[in-house]
């Protein structure tokens, strides 16, 4: 029963508060800065060595067969980021080269 009085006083207590709750947002100044590297190339980097750190913790891991499930979901989460990618960025129909990414149009 003590939960259920919690609640109706909760209630009660806001239907005659006056003031309106609120949030609170803002903005971070950040300094914009251009640069000439290939990002898409760095990102799709970032991508393979996180896939291959985690695909040594998946064959360094024994025993707990609900680890090795997570695991193998994590490793295959970054497998499809990484193609999805690779599709989307940096190779065109029948280019594989990955020093010439695309823009999107």
């Amino acid at each position: 029963m003590a939960p259920a009085r919690a609640v109706e006083f909760t209630v009660h207590s806001l239907r005659q508060e006056r003031r309106r709750p609120y949030v609170v947002t803002g903005v971070y100044a950040q300094k914009l800065r251009a640069t000439q590297e290939a990002v898409p190339l760095r990102l799709l980097k970032l991508l393979t060595s996180a896939r291959a750190e985690w695909e040594a913790k998946r064959r360094g891991q024994k025993g707990n067969p609900e680890t090795n499930k997570n695991l193998d979901a994590i490793c295959a989460y970054y497998e499809q980021e990484g193609t999805g990618f690779r599709d989307r960025w940096l190779w065109r129909r029948g280019d594989v080269s990955a020093d010439k990414p695309r823009v999107p149009g």
